[in-house]
């Protein structure tokens, strides 16, 4: 003969535990969405996922925005934030996810530079003698956040922005991991007041601050 057994309710608990389920360390450009929305998994003490759960989000660090930063798990204990968009700063970015009785979960993403839009001279020139070396200096192509654009690789110029004669040596320089050093420009003509400029391409220019060439 066989059995047969009652039907019988599996009851879940209380929430007593929240994890990551989706969304964590993540890369996106700065100032833009990451590409999966972070969500988190409650569950009851036996593993069972919890529905109806209220969860927030908020940023702990590198600033940035949430669209829709409070939700409540569904039927599978998930809750999900509407969107994630980073700061406008290179570098790490955290949000936190918490819900009352429960640990809270942390949510890491790494903001990478956009596009170089500018060039900017980190390293100014300095004075010098006519027809000797101008203390080297170097230039840093970054977006328009003023992060530095690593994956820039292209030729940077030097030139006589506001000055007399003109300049020898080394006057293109390719940038590597987009920092162009100039450490072979010389100027042909002593003057007070001279103002080198960097271009390249569509990039914003660049002038140094004035330098003098003594005879």
């Amino acid at each position: 003969a066989s059995a047969t057994t009652s039907a019988f309710t599996i009851v879940v608990g209380a929430a007593s535990q929240m994890s990551v389920n989706a969304g964590n360390t993540q890369t996106a450009t700065v100032n833009t969405a990451v590409a999966t929305a972070p969500s988190v998994l409650v569950r009851d003490a036996n593993n069972n996922p919890v529905a109806g759960v209220q969860v927030t989000f908020a940023i702990v660090s590198g600033g940035g925005s949430l669209v829709d930063p409070v939700a409540t798990t569904d039927a599978n204990g998930v809750a999900a934030l509407g969107s994630w968009t980073l700061g406008t700063t290179a570098g790490a970015n955290s949000i936190s996810a918490s819900s009352t009785g429960l640990t809270s979960v942390t949510f890491t993403a790494t903001g990478t530079a956009a596009s170089a839009t500018q060039l900017v001279i980190v390293t100014q020139p300095g004075d010098t003698l006519v027809n000797t070396t101008i203390p080297t200096f170097v230039v840093e192509a970054r977006d328009g956040n003023g992060n530095l654009d690593t994956n820039f690789t292209g030729s940077v110029t030097v030139e006589i922005f506001s000055g007399t004669g003109g300049l020898t040596g080394t006057l293109v320089v390719s940038a590597v991991a987009g920092v162009a050093t100039f450490s072979n420009v010389q100027a042909d003509t002593d003057q007070t007041g001279l103002i080198l400029r960097t271009i390249s391409g569509v990039l914003s220019p660049a002038s140094a601050d004035p330098i003098n060439i003594a005879p």
